[in-house]
């Protein structure tokens, strides 16, 4: 899979277009494909590392807090393979 992937915190120039191995997904979690993500201004925050004391995620971390797309595996939720998603 292909991911924005913030390693550190900076400009625009850390955001790193990469290369990721497939998940393995946890309980809960399903795999979707996404055809569209808007960057955020939470993105931005992050990116930054101007997040308020506590709620900054781990670094390194996937940017795109929302999007859209296709379920590839719904992990034996109550979605089903090729369901639109939103998130």
């Amino acid at each position: 899979m292909k991911a924005v992937v913030i390693e550190q915190t900076g400009g625009s120039d850390v955001l790193n277009y990469k290369e990721l191995n497939q998940p393995k997904l946890q309980l809960g979690q399903v795999l979707v494909q996404v055809k569209a993500a808007p960057v955020n201004f939470i993105d931005t925050i992050i990116r930054e590392g101007n997040m308020p004391p506590g709620m900054m995620p781990d670094l390194p971390f996937i940017s795109g807090v929302e999007g859209s797309g296709i379920v590839v595996d719904a992990n034996g939720t109550t979605l089903s393979k090729g369901q639109k998603s939103h998130f």
